[in-house]
C-alpha cells in the first residue's frame, strides 16, 4: 500500500518543522512539499506540481490567505483534500473555508483509512 503524501502550507517556522517532523513519525505518510506561502506552493504547481493527497493549509498567512488560496489550489488539484491548520476559532473564518472546499474530518478519516 502506497503511502499519504501530506504537503503542508505554513508561514510559521517552528509550526512548520514540528508539524513535518510529526507526520513523518507515522509510517503511513509522507512528507510531499513544504511550503512558507501559498505563493510558493502555487508557483511549484506551474512548474511541474506536487503529487499530494492531504494539504494542511494555514489561514494566516502573508500575501495569499488560507482562505483565498483555497480555490486556486482545488482549481489545480480539484481531487485534494485541504485541512485548515490554524488557531482561529471564529465560527465566520471556518465557515468561510468550508464553502471555499476545505474538508471535514470525515473526510480525512475517509482518505486515511
Amino acid at each position: 500500500m502506497s503511502k499519504i503524501r501530506v504537503s503542508i502550507i505554513e508561514d510559521n517556522k517552528v509550526i512548520r518543522d514540528n508539524v513535518s517532523k510529526f507526520i513523518s513519525f507515522h509510517d503511513d505518510f509522507e512528507i510531499a512539499a513544504v511550503h512558507g506561502s501559498a505563493k510558493t506552493f502555487l508557483g511549484s504547481l506551474q512548474i511541474g506540481g506536487v503529487q499530494t493527497d492531504i494539504l494542511l493549509l494555514d489561514i494566516g498567512l502573508p500575501g495569499i490567505s488560507g482562505l483565498e488560496a483555497i480555490p486556486l489550489i482545488l482549481e489545480k488539484m480539484p481531487d485534494l483534500n485541504i485541512v485548515m491548520l490554524t488557531t482561529y476559532e471564529e465560527e465566520d473564518v471556518i465557515v468561510k473555508a468550508l464553502c471555499s472546499g476545505a474538508c471535514k474530518v470525515p473526510a480525512i478519516k475517509k482518505a486515511v483509512s
